[in-house]
């Protein structure tokens, strides 16, 4: 087994789950909040070397 402290923080691939739960009620506020996650990761990747994944 390998220590964590054998790699650099950027060596490491991090994943944070994101999961969303709505009812019908809030379809638009949704559409909205998963849009501007997926936005905001496209801008992050573009200006960044450590890639964030969905």
């Amino acid at each position: 087994m390998t220590s964590a402290s054998n790699y650099s923080f950027k060596e490491q691939d991090f994943h944070i789950p994101i999961a969303f739960a709505f009812d019908k009620n809030y379809l638009i506020p949704a559409g909205a909040c998963i849009y501007s996650l997926l936005e905001s990761t496209a801008k992050a990747n573009k200006k960044s070397v450590t890639p964030y994944t969905l």
